[in-house]
């Protein structure tokens, strides 16, 4: 993906960056959130989640206490 912006004469053509089928602008638009997406899952954003622990209160109705 090119992560834009590019160099029309240096790295691509300007004919060929704008020809009806160049992708060009699509991957530059797009690029930022899927690299976001990858370093969110490389770096664990996806893994093993932990059980999230019920609210102070939630626990003292269940122990049939009284919250002070």
């Amino acid at each position: 993906m090119h992560p834009g912006p590019m160099n029309r004469g240096v790295e691509i053509d300007s004919d060929v960056a704008d020809l009806p089928r160049s992708v060009i602008e699509e991957q530059v638009t797009n690029g930022i959130a899927v690299r976001m997406s990858l370093l969110y899952l490389l770096l664990g954003g996806a893994g093993r989640r932990r059980a999230r622990r019920p609210a102070r209160a939630a626990v003292v109705r269940l122990r049939g206490g009284v919250r002070a």
